[in-house]
């Protein structure tokens, strides 16, 4: 999926990934009051920027902070840039 937002990114463009923490998948079977079957994979910060780094990003800082009262884990943010063109 990364290789895809790559190859239709500008050269030069941004990404924010944003994502809970972890290396669980958590499954949610409720929703405002409907039966869904919804599942939330957890990744790690390392993990993702390697990710973004094999699709052809550059990852230019890393953010991860404390989850906020509605929130049970970590949140990261991984801004990267396409490499423009020469």
């Amino acid at each position: 999926m990364l290789g895809e937002f790559h190859r239709v990114l500008a050269p030069g463009g941004h990404l924010l990934p944003a994502f809970p923490v972890g290396d669980d998948t958590v499954r949610r079977t409720e929703a405002l009051g409907h039966t869904v079957t919804l599942d939330f994979h957890r990744c790690s910060p390392d993990r993702i920027a390697d990710l973004l780094r094999r699709a052809g990003f550059r990852v230019d800082a890393r953010l991860v902070r404390e989850p906020d009262e509605a929130e049970k884990v970590p949140q990261a943010y991984l801004p990267a840039r396409k490499a423009p063109d020469r």
